[in-house]
Order: structure tokens, then sequence, then C-alpha cells
């Protein structure tokens, strides 16, 4: 998830950079060496909680940046004056390198939490079923590659070497490791062979049940009854007896290796290790100086012959087929696993034109659609029963014009667990036959506000994070109807109104399900004037808020960005009995005055006031009897903060950027009026105070928000 988000957001800021022409390259470096940080899993057993809390809170940063960066950019492309304009440049800058540094900060956490982690890790031997994946049955385009494996295989020093393939998953190391391994050269040369298939978790003991079960023929259960001490033992015995060879397929980690390298004695004959994995350090670290094999992409012709093995000579198909199969061969990208995936998919769907122009219509499903209203994504995607994250962001700018439509069957995949959604529709009609509960689906980021209805929240019992996000019309469509009731389990919550350039939106969906869009005139709209996305009355018409019984009530957190709600909408907000955590983002309320009512906020300790016009904030200290944290950004106007404050004994941090200088001076005041009055500290950190300094700031160490 945290990867993911990475890679979105450096693929934002580099759109950025062509589209403005603002230098951030430093930034896209540093943030390119933390994706392949993140690239490498963690594979440490027992309880993940802090580190899964800490991607979160990446993945977290990392989206809220990539909608910031995007409204920021067209505020520099398409400005209103001038000086909005150069003002949108030094907002881009600061707001890039400010994201960076929280990011950076909160790995640092991630990576510390991991390495004490580590002396607990625990690996596990997964089932050899998964080389049903791999093309093991035609090695396309690898002859050159397996000569040079069996070359180091079979000759060179007496000593025992291990020989290291490296190289992202579905690019064929399992298939060219198979194909060595049962190569009748190599079986007459070694006297003993032996194969043992790894993952992210690996546990030492099944290692060594699948290695002493490929040696002696027999089944696990034969050497079940020994510790792991004996089968180690029986193992070193075993290979002892003549030169081996044995394959260790798909190890992640360096520790994995350190664990089990010390069953495998060198008796000076010529005995080889053949590893395959993802992870360069690992390969290196066992080929004892050796340069591991890095695997290459397969190019077109490769790619051409491998679909076509699999798919045309078992059938006769036109013409037509073959170019459309040679434009999906062409978008595969050369990954083998992903041309026996699509391979197997256009077998099942036979000759069916329509279906196979489809697939290279949606093969990029980030792919710009100029010719429709929406960019489909085909039901095929439910085959992929097993997937437990999906990512569906619409990457180039012009494509944004357009929403995803999603098929009804991307709610029958049972391992679903995250679902992040850039701007889409479901076509969705009631639960059918195949609809599943999905049980396991726990975040749901970019749910469209059509579909806050009880048929299809009741079928996420357990989700705990929402994301709903629409442009206006869609907000306006379900006036008063969300169903969040039946999220008993739901404790994070974000409304999302984007304000984008947009070329149709939803009208109707009928009760089959069709979807019936309305064109709209493109224009640029920014949160700046967001009256512009509002009809005539210069507001909404009414709060796109739910009552307060609607709300989970065991709701933790919740957020809001564009979505220019009254400030008095948040009375409602108050109400909410388990509420510790607010966020209010950009343009999230408009006008100049924040008076809170009488019973504010009893439960809240997280506050983030950020990049919103608010002048006055009228609140005391009953308002916020247990507030513990307070972060204002980049607001401007915002004149002080309430001295009442002073009297919050739970205040423990305030921190403030690019704000006035009159707003760093009331935190102060409240830092000096706790110590005077309560003999406690409260900690003030102040970055940039708006009329000290305009331009990029200076290298500061900038905390992560979390909460």
């Amino acid at each position: 998830m945290a990867y993911a988000a990475i890679a979105s957001l450096m693929n934002t800021i580099q759109q950025s950079m062509e589209s403005t022409g603002l230098v951030l390259q430093l930034f896209y470096q540093k943030l390119e060496s933390l994706r392949a940080i993140m690239e490498n899993p963690c594979n440490i057993t027992g309880d993940h909680e802090a580190l899964t809390s800490l991607e979160a809170q990446i993945a977290e940063l990392a989206d809220e940046a990539e909608y910031k960066v995007d409204l920021e950019s067209r505020n520099i492309v398409m400005p209103e004056n001038e000086k909005k304009q150069r003002r949108a440049f030094v907002n881009l800058y600061s707001l890039v390198k400010e994201v960076v540094g929280r990011i950076d900060s909160t790995m640092k956490k991630w990576m510390a939490i991991q390495n004490k982690l580590k002396n607990i890790q625990n690996l596990s031997l997964v089932s050899t079923s998964r080389h049903g994946l791999e093309p093991e049955d035609k090695m396309v385009g690898l002859e050159n590659e397996f000569k040079i494996m069996q070359d180091q295989l079979a000759r060179g020093a007496r000593e025992l070497e291990v020989v290291s393939i490296v190289g992202m998953g579905g690019i064929g190391k399992t298939t060219l490791a198979n194909k060595i391994y049962s190569d009748p050269f190599i079986m007459s040369h070694f006297d003993i062979r032996a194969k043992a298939t790894l993952s992210q978790e690996y546990c030492a003991r099944n290692v060594l049940l699948g290695l002493l079960s490929s040696i002696s023929g027999k089944t696990n259960e034969f050497h079940e009854q020994q510790d792991d001490d004996q089968l180690a033992d029986r193992l070193q015995k075993l290979l002892k007896c003549g030169r081996y060879l044995v394959v260790i397929d798909d190890i992640w980690t360096r520790e994995a290796w350190d664990d089990i390298r010390r069953c495998f004695s060198d008796c000076n004959n010529g005995s080889r290790i053949l590893m395959t994995t993802r992870n360069v350090e690992v390969a290196e670290c066992a080929s004892s100086g050796k340069t591991p094999y890095h695997m290459r992409l397969m190019n077109f012709d490769e790619s051409w012959s491998l679909l076509y093995e699999k798919v045309f000579v078992k059938d006769c198909y036109s013409p037509e087929f073959e170019q459309l199969g040679k434009t999906i061969a062409l978008n595969c990208g050369g990954l083998p696993l992903a041309l026996v995936l699509i391979a197997g998919l256009l077998s099942k769907i036979g000759k069916s034109l329509d279906e196979w122009k489809s697939i290279v219509k949606n093969h990029y499903l980030g792919e710009e659609i100029s010719s429709s209203f929406a960019v489909d994504i085909p039901p095929s995607i439910s085959s992929l029963c097993y997937l437990q994250t999906i990512i569906l962001r619409l990457l180039q700018p012009n494509a944004r014009q357009y929403p995803l439509v999603l098929p009804n069957e991307i709610l029958t995949m049972p391992q679903l667990r995250h679902l992040h959604l850039d701007w889409n529709y479901l076509q969705y009609h009631g639960p059918t036959q195949k609809s599943l509960v999905l049980k396991n689906l726990q975040c749901l980021s970019g749910l469209n506000p059509w579909h806050c209805t009880r048929s299809v929240f009741r079928q996420f019992p357990n989700l705990k994070k929402l994301q709903i996000c629409g442009i206006w019309e869609d907000f306006r469509s379900r006036k008063d109807l969300y169903e969040f009731h039946y999220l008993d389990k739901l404790e994070e919550l974000d409304f999302v109104l984007t304000y984008s350039c947009y070329a149709c939106f939803l009208e109707s969906i009928t009760s089959s399900g069709l979807l019936r869009f309305t064109r709209q005139k493109r224009q640029a709209i920014l949160l700046e004037r967001p009256s512009r996305a509002l009809p005539p009355t210069e507001s909404f018409p009414y709060s796109i808020l739910p009552p307060p019984d609607a709300f989970p009530q065991n709701l933790k957190k919740l957020a809001f960005y564009g979505t220019c709600l009254q400030w008095n909408d948040l009375s409602i907000v108050g109400k909410l009995p388990k509420l510790e955590a607010l966020k209010l983002g950009i343009s999230a309320c408009i006008g100049v005055e924040w008076k809170v009512v009488k019973d504010g906020f009893p439960s809240l300790k997280f506050l983030l006031l950020e990049r919103l016009k608010v002048r006055y904030w009228r609140a005391s200290c009953d308002h916020f009897p247990c507030l513990e944290r307070l972060f204002l950004e980049h607001c401007w106007n915002l004149d002080s903060i309430p001295q009442d404050f002073a009297d919050i004994t739970t205040l423990a941090l305030i921190d403030i950027r690019w704000c006035a200088e009159s707003v760093g001076n009331s935190a102060k005041q409240i830092q000096q009026d706790i110590l005077n009055n309560y003999a406690s500290f409260m900690e003030v950190n102040i970055h940039e105070p708006q009329n000290k300094q305009r331009g990029p700031s200076s290298s500061v160490a900038l905390p992560t928000i979390s909460i």
C-alpha cells in the first residue's frame, strides 16, 4: 500500500515538473530511494501493528500530497493573475519538500522497528503449486541465459559455489531455474538434486522437510517426528554422499539465507546452489563475490512467440485476431507471467472479437480514453480471486477528465483487503448470486457518493477505513442518503470533494445498472474560487453531512477536503461520541470566522487545520477539553489561536507551518501560561512564519503528523 502510494506520488510530481517547469528532481530522487526500500517486503512474524500503522501513515501522506500537488500545479498552469501564480510556485515547492520530509521521517521509524523485530523472523515453505503461475512448460527467449547458467553450474572450481538469478516477480526466474533443474545434462552431472520454493514468509523446518523429501522421494510425514536439528543433520549427511545441486527458489531476505546455508557443506567436489531472488542484496551476499545474473524483460518477438504458443497454436484464428494479439503482447511489457495470465484469459473468451478489442483497449487501466465518456475496467478483473490489494489510478492528466467505470464483479473478490480508486462509478445493480460479503475488506478509498447505500455497505461488514470521493454533482445526487450505520466497525472516514477538469458526470443509474452520463463543458475549477463549481447561491444549498445518528458510532477519525462546509456544520461532527481526530483540509470549510458552538468536541485529541481562509477562531478550553495535538498549516489569514487554550491541561503540542507571525506568538503565549499556571511543558514547533520568509524554506527537520 505504501509502496504504491509513493510510486503514484512520484508520477504526479514528474507530471508537475513537466507542466510547470519547477525543478523538483531532488525530492523525486529521494522518493525513488524510499520506494526502493519499501519494495523489499517486511518478512516479520508476530505483532505487525506498529509497522502497519506506519505504512498506513506513509500511504496517507502520499495520497494527500498527490491531491495537493495536482491542485497547486493547476494553479500555476491556469493562474487567475501573476501574483497568485508566483505564490502557487512557492506553495508547490514548499508542499513537496514538506511531504518528502515527513515520509522520510516516518520511513526511518519504520526501518528502526523492522530491524528490532528481525530476531523473531520466521519464514515458511510454500507449496510448489505456485509454479503453475509461471510458464514452466514453455521457455521462450532464455536460450542464451540457459547456456550461461548450465556452464556456471557444471564447470568451474571444485569449491561449493552459489549461482544467483535476480529479477522482479513474474519475469521468469522460476521458469529458468526449473528448466535447468530438469535438464538431462545437469541431471547426469550431479549425483544428488534437491529443490525448495520459499516465499515472503519462511520457516526453516519446512525448507528442511522439502529438501529431504525431494532427495529421498519420501513424503514429509516420514520426517515429521524429528526435530529441526535432526532434520538438518540428516540433510547434511545426505548431501555429503556425492556432488549435489540444490535449487532455492524465491528467497527474500539475507536472514533466511544465513539460516539455511549452514546445511550445505563444501565437500570440494563441484557442488552448486542455484538461487532465485527479487532482492539484489541477498544475491550478492550469497554469491561470494560473483556477479548475480539479472533477468531481462522479453523483447517483442519473444513476447509474441510465447503468447502465440499459449493461444494460437491450440486453435485457428483469423489474421485480425493475430494483429490484436501482437498489440496485447506488446502491452504486457515483456513480463512472461503477465503474458501467461493474459493468454489464459484469451483462451477462455475464445473467438469473440469484441472481447479481444476490449482487452486491447483496457489493458492499460490509466490510458486516456478520448472517444468515450469513461474508462471501463473489464469484468475479467474478478478472475484474480486471490488478489488482496487493488489500486486503480488515472495516471495521464487528460484521462482524469473521465471517471473509472467499475464492473459489479469487483464485489465478488473474496480476498480483497484494500481497494484504492480514482474518481469512479460502479456498475452496481444490487446483490447478485455471485455477490459476496467481503469480510476481508478493511480499507476502501475513493467510493463515490452515489454508492453510499445500504446494499453496498452491507457487503463490507469489517470495513475500518473509508474515503468518499466525488465531484459536486455526485454529492448533490446523494443528499441525505448515507447509510453509515451499517458500517459498525468503521473507525476512519474521509470526505473528498474534488474540483478537476471533468468532461462528464453521472446523471442516473437504471435498474439494470446502466450508467447514463451527461457531458460537461471542460473547464478549470480552482479551489481558490470554489463558488465557480457551485450553483448560483454562492455556497452549497445544504450540507453534505449526514445527521449525527447516521454516522458510525465507533468513528474515531474524520477528515474533510474541498467540501466547502459552513463552520456551523461542524456542530454535527462534535456530537460524535468517540471522535478523537479531525482533519480540515484545503477548503473544507468556508467563511472567515469559526465560532465553536456550546458542546464543542468533547473527545477530540487531534486537530489539523490546513489551507483554510478562516481569520477569527472563537473557542474556549471547554470546547476542546481533551485536545492533545494541534496542527496549523498554511492558514495564511488566521489571526491567532484562542488564548483560553492555555487551560486545556491535556495540550502537549502545537505545530505551526506557514502561518502569520501572530499565530506563532499566540502559541508561545499559551506555552508560557501553561508553564506558569500548571508547571507543565507544552511543545511548540513553528516553521516558516508567513511574514518572515516568502521563498522556499531552508532545511528543517519535519516531524510526521500521525493520529
